[in-house]
């Protein structure tokens, strides 16, 4: 055994003591990666495992992402999936990080996409290798460094955006969940109040009942005509700037076609509390070729529909985690954040009302 594999072991072992019970899964992938890296990786990309030098562990709902560099290549990152036959996960990855950049935004090059046949039967996963990235994640609540990142972002996103499609969801898979948009939404504002059920803390059972009654009758109201390219996760930690300015998207899992107003929200709520929205506002406008009011009741429900995903996410792991979870303190304030903003869009009937109340929040 190199010494390379004893590395792998050592930094497991103390990744498996830091993510606790329940997380048999994660730590069957996080194996499998490793066999896959000592065993693979000179015949998928020249690799020699004498050369890796695994940096550190990051894990998403289901994804494992593991940095490392190469003497030659420079920053690599790998991005793992249990294998899936109906998501396809890696080829979903490399296929929205294609049409992202296609849209002239920048991304990391992909390297390698490997969901063979070969690899899922022998080590259980899905891999996709890119490069990392040059530069730093932006922060959530620090402002931007200046005004023209903002309106470099804004622009970005704008682009993304023009990017239409006859076909909601992700037509490049078999699989699409969202071939029909307004029962997509339908089941979802069901299946959110379903999860929340008494697992309010600052909402009154009628009141939340109000809310997922106006969101299904504006779900049956809205028109879904054209869907547009949405990152569906754009959000400070997702963009990487370095030195000179320039801006680099990551992470597309959730890249679909939908609705533009997710994206927008998600950026209302970043931007917003740090006074920098309305120039990303501009810099978007003149890109797209349209005003936020043009479309305003794409944005209202985005905004419902976001904060009943949020809202449910945190009840559910309200109930996931013991009492003595470092975590469980977030959640409840983020829990009732978005209690909060939708209560607020339930009175005032514009996203608006969104950045103000975490502006409150983050005073």
């Amino acid at each position: 055994m190199n010494r390379f594999q004893h590395y792998l072991i050592r930094r497991w072992r103390k990744y498996r003591e830091s993510i606790g019970s329940g997380a048999a899964r994660k730590r069957s992938i996080l194996q499998n990666v490793e066999r896959f890296l000592v065993s693979e990786t000179a015949g998928t990309l020249g690799l020699h495992s004498d050369e890796l030098a695994l940096e550190k562990f990051q894990t998403g709902r289901r994804t494992l992402t593991l940095a490392w560099d190469h003497s030659e290549q420079g920053p690599l990152v790998v991005r793992a999936w249990a294998a899936d036959e109906k998501d396809c996960p890696a080829r979903h990855y490399s296929t929205a990080a294609g049409l992202v950049s296609a849209a002239e935004v920048p991304v990391p090059e992909v390297l390698l996409t490997d969901d063979s046949g070969r690899t899922r039967c022998n080590y259980g996963i899905e891999v996709v290798v890119e490069r990392r990235a040059p530069g730093q994640m932006m922060i959530r609540r620090k402002p931007v460094s200046d005004k023209s990142v903002v309106r470099l972002i804004g622009t970005q996103l704008g682009r993304l955006h023009s990017q239409t499609g006859d076909e909601w969801g992700t037509p490049w898979l078999d699989r699409n969940p969202m071939h029909s948009p307004r029962e997509f939404y339908r089941n979802r504002v069901r299946r959110y109040g379903e999860d929340i059920g008494d697992g309010l803390r600052t909402l009154s059972r009628s009141t939340f009942g109000e809310i997922l009654k106006t969101t299904s009758k504006q779900v049956e109201e809205f028109r879904f005509n054209g869907p547009s390219l949405s990152h569906g996760d754009f959000f400070a930690a997702n963009l990487i700037q370095d030195g000179n300015g320039s801006v680099t998207w990551i992470d597309f899992e959730t890249v679909h076609y939908g609705l533009a107003g997710i994206d927008l929200v998600s950026a209302q709520r970043w931007l917003g509390p740090l006074g920098q929205f309305d120039t990303f506002r501009e810099a978007y406008e003149a890109e797209r070729g349209v005003t936020l009011e043009d479309r305003e009741e794409e944005r209202v429900l985005s905004a419902r529909l976001s904060m009943l995903h949020k809202l449910a996410s945190r009840v559910r792991r309200l109930r996931k985690y013991s009492e003595d979870n470092p975590r469980r303190d977030i959640f409840r304030r983020e829990q009732i954040e978005y209690e909060q903003c939708l209560c607020n869009l339930q009175e005032a009937g514009n996203p608006e009302v969104l950045s103000a109340q975490v502006r409150e929040l983050l005073a």
